[in-house]
């Protein structure tokens, strides 16, 4: 049987609303008196009703993580780590499928209908008509993995994609490989497009020849069709994939194709997946620093809940190089500069 508010009051000799006051922090009641009735609630097995509290106190404790229900995995970890931590907290993160180009009044209708507290737009894609439109409704929004902001002073936790592509450009060219392939996700993507410039602009500083292929989809078909059709106009000696499934599918069609990896062409993927590191493939890849960027993201958004200003709200990050066997030991010169 459900223990309820009455329960407990009952149980303890004090009203209901003294009951209430014990679970509503700030709330004006005596210590002794709250510690009392919250060791009774425990050992009942009271449970309270967060919902029907925020109707009462206007504080729903919600966070609503707007994602993409077919996501990449790096996203669905942020997005694991981040729900545990805001958990930690004693925040009540939500999930709401949110896909690019939906409707943002769609979004608005269902949150309305259990109004979180604040948002969190958890998506690599640019997002920057919905993070608006949540703003405008007076929600806190913060922005996570998106390489664009909503507005100038919206709060951004991002890897720097621009410096992401330069940083692989840099790794390749001190191993040694002067013939250059980016494989990326699709054009459209602000993030792939950023990836790409940083990437051009260094290799070509440095001499490289580059061939590009932009990808329908981040995916092992097609970063193996893709290296394929690269392989049948004369290949590269070294392959950067914007995805690690990319990449996967880029060793599949080198292997296929008789090209010894590391040695034949090396081969650097982005993203940090965990299939990465299997027998097998052993994939070397720039991998997000995952814990510092849900950490910098909780920590927007408890200040956004504090109502206190932030003086840098937009954090870039960058990737870190995970040695694995894809990719040939360092020249002995020193490496390139990233910047």
């Amino acid at each position: 049987m459900t223990v309820t508010l009455k329960d407990v009051a009952a149980a303890a000799g004090v009203s209901v609303s003294a009951v209430s006051r014990s679970f509503t922090p700030g709330a004006p009641i005596a210590a002794a008196t709250r510690s009392r009735i919250l060791r009774i609630a425990a050992r009942m097995g009271y449970q309270r009703n967060h919902l029907a509290a925020g109707l009462t106190t206007g504080r729903t404790r919600l966070i609503a993580m707007l994602v993409e229900v077919d996501t990449d995995p790096e996203t669905l970890r942020f997005v694991s780590l981040l729900a545990e931590r805001l958990a930690g907290e004693g925040l009540r993160p939500t999930l709401l499928h949110a896909p690019p180009g939906r409707d943002p009044r769609a979004v608005l209708r269902a949150l309305r209908e259990h109004p979180p507290e604040a948002v969190v737009i958890a998506s690599a894609a640019a997002h920057p008509a919905m993070a608006r439109a949540l703003r405008g409704a007076g929600w806190p929004v913060v922005q996570a993995l998106a390489s664009q902001p909503a507005a100038a002073d919206a709060p951004l936790v991002a890897l720097g994609e621009t410096g992401v592509g330069r940083m692989a450009a840099s790794i390749l060219l001190s191993r040694g490989y002067r013939h250059l392939a980016f494989v990326g996700g699709p054009a459209v993507q602000p993030a792939i497009r950023d990836r790409w410039a940083g990437f051009r602009n260094l290799a070509e500083r440095h001499g490289a020849t580059i061939a590009v292929r932009f990808a329908a989809a981040s995916s092992y078909a097609e970063g193996r069709r893709e290296v394929l059709d690269l392989l049948a106009a004369g290949g590269a000696d070294a392959y950067f994939c914007t995805d690690d499934r990319l990449a996967i599918g880029a060793l599949a069609a080198l292997r296929e194709s008789g090209v010894a990896v590391p040695d034949g062409a090396g081969l650097l993927g982005l993203g940090g997946i965990e299939a990465g590191g299997w027998t097998g493939i052993d994939l070397s890849t720039l991998a997000p620093p995952m814990d510092r960027m849900v950490t910098e993201t909780a920590e927007l958004l408890l200040a956004a809940l504090r109502g206190e200003p932030v003086a840098a709200p937009q954090r870039r990050f960058e990737a870190v190089l995970v040695e694995r066997g894809t990719l040939r030991p360092p020249a002995a010169r020193p490496a390139l500069a990233a910047e």
